[in-house]
């Protein structure tokens, strides 16, 4: 798993963002980000595509588990401001040549939702 967090640091460093966790079990992974803030749309996009990019490699070398759940903190906030996840079958219909880069990120893009979301019951994610 060394692999995926020396990736996530790099990508994330670039972005401004700071890994907070990285819990791996035997199904799922769960990953949380601190940014400054979530206003900027951009950033966040850019942020999503490291992490992304990263869930490729591990999921390429046979490390990545089914499901990867990322958190985003907000400055100093305890609870996650926004949530999203990833699923291997896509990072592999990604690696395999059946659906272009394109496609996988905008799925993983797909999947963010805010707390107020996530608090009205709306989306649900695995927690590893």
């Amino acid at each position: 798993m060394s692999t995926f967090q020396t990736a996530v640091n790099e990508s994330l460093a670039v972005t401004e963002a700071e890994l907070e966790s990285l819990v791996v079990a035997d199904d799922a992974m769960s990953l949380g980000y601190r940014v400054p803030s979530t206003d900027d749309r951009d950033a966040i996009t850019e942020q999503v595509a490291a992490v992304a990019a990263a869930f490729l490699l591990v999921v390429r070398d046979g490390a990545g588990r089914p499901e990867l759940t990322v958190h985003i903190y907000e400055g100093d906030a305890l609870v996650p401001t926004a949530s999203y996840c990833i699923d291997a079958d896509w990072a592999r219909a990604c690696i395999l040549g059946d659906s272009e880069h394109s496609e996988y990120l905008q799925r993983v893009l797909d999947s963010l939702v805010s707390r107020e979301q996530l608090a009205a019951g709306k989306v649900s994610f695995v927690e590893a």
